[in-house]
């Protein structure tokens, strides 16, 4: 029977020694497993943000060009015809006495230039003729204004070569605006005109045959922007 007791007496002690080890509060144990569950959240959401775009498509986005070759070249010949305008301006009211507006040119420094094709006259178009920088008339051929649509207040360049051919080229075209009017034949003056409203604006014979106009035809013609002209090309009939 002593060596029973005994053996129950050791069995409760371990056990009493078992009891006293500190365990694990429910709180911290709880903490922890909180604490990893928001750092895995934390890495998905980062991945998910950052793989937006793939490094391909960066890539291919940053080399894309702005503007194709064709655009550029166009972009470039803008810039010389600009150019060219800006230098036969700054010509023409390089004397004194420049009067655009009325179709003339009184300057002390007439614009004409010996060169070796020829001689060179720039001067302001009037509807049917050149003027010269010395208020001289250079008849300008009607089927080239008309297929040019030469508009009153064109910066022209007659060149005269050494036979005597005259080479008109338009170099400054003057700021135009485009309306629709009514086609008016006067007999008596044998003058074709276009009726904007209660105004009259001339325009060439050769126009009004090459577009076979007929009194009445609504015809679209091109006019300075500020309005203030005697003349008008003819743009197109409708």
């Amino acid at each position: 029977m002593t060596n029973n007791f005994s053996s129950i007496s050791d069995i409760l002690s371990n056990a009493n020694s078992l009891t006293s080890i500190p365990h694990a509060k429910p709180e911290e144990t709880v903490q922890e497993v909180n604490s990893i569950d928001f750092d895995i959240d934390i890495n998905s959401t980062v991945k998910d943000e950052t793989t937006e775009y793939s490094p391909l498509q960066s890539a291919t986005k940053e080399k894309e060009p702005l503007l194709t070759p064709t655009q550029i070249q166009t972009l470039r010949q803008s810039l010389n015809i600009i150019q060219e305008q800006m230098d036969a301006i700054r010509r023409l009211l390089d004397g004194t006495g420049v009067t655009i507006a009325n179709s003339s040119l009184k300057t002390s420094h007439p614009l004409i230039h010996d060169t070796t094709q020829g001689n060179i006259i720039e001067g302001v178009f009037d509807g049917q003729a050149m003027i010269g920088p010395d208020g001289k008339t250079y008849p300008v051929p009607p089927n080239y204004a008309s297929k040019s649509k030469l508009v009153e207040g064109d910066l022209m360049k007659l060149t005269i070569t050494h036979n005597g051919a005259f080479i008109f080229k338009q170099i400054a075209p003057t700021p135009r605006k485009r309306v629709i009017g009514e086609a008016v034949y006067d007999n008596s003056l044998n003058q074709w005109s276009v009726a904007i409203g209660q105004r009259l604006y001339k325009i060439l014979t050769a126009s009004a045959t090459f577009y076979k106009l007929k009194p009445g035809d609504e015809t679209a013609i091109l006019i300075p922007e500020d309005g203030e002209s005697s003349w008008g090309a003819v743009d197109n009939t409708l």
